[in-house]
């Protein structure tokens, strides 16, 4: 049975806990010290953020492997089988799921300018799905998250919104062609 995400993310990993923006799921944590697999049904762009660990993805016929400190973005309305596997020492499974959602993703492409936007980088709607290494400001940011975990309903909705724009800047400045991607995500 797949998973619906952000909705039923909590469903899928005995370790995990959410963020909510505006009663649904806005950002992820899953921590496994075994395998796990299954499948994720996308109801929102999800940029999938490998902090320990691997796992492989496969979204139609095409598979990709995230390795520690990698991520990638995803579009809404894809059907993605995961495969997690722990670090070879420690067993030990780590990532961050972002749901990034339409408004706060328009807000922030109308504050870029429009040259960044428009190159001739690979698109969301390549054949092709490839990994994006993390800058250590993003992994910063990434373990930036960790103390909002331990209370998640206690978080201010501005507050973790102004997060989530954060979110999108640090991705930009990590990965010029996941910000290429970002224009395409509500193209047909």
């Amino acid at each position: 049975m797949a998973i619906r995400f952000p909705n039923d993310l909590l469903d899928g990993c005995d370790t995990t806990s959410a963020l909510k923006l505006d009663g649904v799921s806005a950002i992820g944590q899953c921590i496994v010290t075994a395998g796990q697999h299954g499948t994720f049904f996308l109801q929102q762009h999800l940029l999938y953020v490998v902090l320990d660990g691997k796992v492989e993805l496969k979204i139609g016929r095409q598979t990709v492997t995230l390795h520690k400190n990698e991520m990638i973005l995803l579009r809404k309305y894809d059907s993605v089988t995961y495969d997690k596997s722990g670090d070879n020492k420690t067993g030990k499974f780590e990532s961050l799921l972002f749901a990034i959602h339409d408004g706060i993703l328009r807000e922030f492409l109308d504050k870029q300018p429009i040259a960044q936007l428009q190159d001739d980088a690979p698109s969301i709607h390549s054949d092709r799905l490839q990994p994006c290494g993390m800058s250590e400001q993003f992994i910063a940011y990434c373990r930036s998250l960790e103390p909002y975990f331990i209370h998640p309903d206690s978080i201010p909705t501005g507050l973790l919104k102004l997060k989530m724009q954060e979110l999108l800047y640090d991705v930009a400045d990590c990965s010029s062609d996941i910000l290429r991607q970002m224009p395409l995500l509500d193209s047909p």
